[in-house]
């Protein structure tokens, strides 16, 4: 919890960003709670690199707020999966 509260301290809190906020409230909102890479790109309305997506989920891995897992998908192609914890 320490380093949470630091960490919170140092970066600020992860919902205050607004791109985490959006897509939180976005997996909360979906049927499944959970969504695929592509369409948190679309979310964000695809003004984002995929470093920053890697880095908004990374952020929001660390502080407990989603799980991602990669999924087979068509054609042989991995399909990466965010859902909330």
């Amino acid at each position: 919890m320490l380093v949470l509260t630091r960490r919170r301290y140092i970066f600020g809190d992860e919902l205050s960003y607004p791109d985490a906020r959006r897509v939180l409230e976005a997996l909360v909102e979906s049927e499944d709670r959970m969504l695929p890479r592509s369409r948190v790109h679309e979310l964000l309305h695809r003004h984002r690199t995929a470093g920053d997506l890697t880095r908004l989920r990374d952020s929001l891995i660390a502080a407990g707020r989603i799980e991602a897992y990669l999924e087979g998908g068509e054609r042989g192609r991995r399909v990466e999966w965010w859902c909330v914890r």
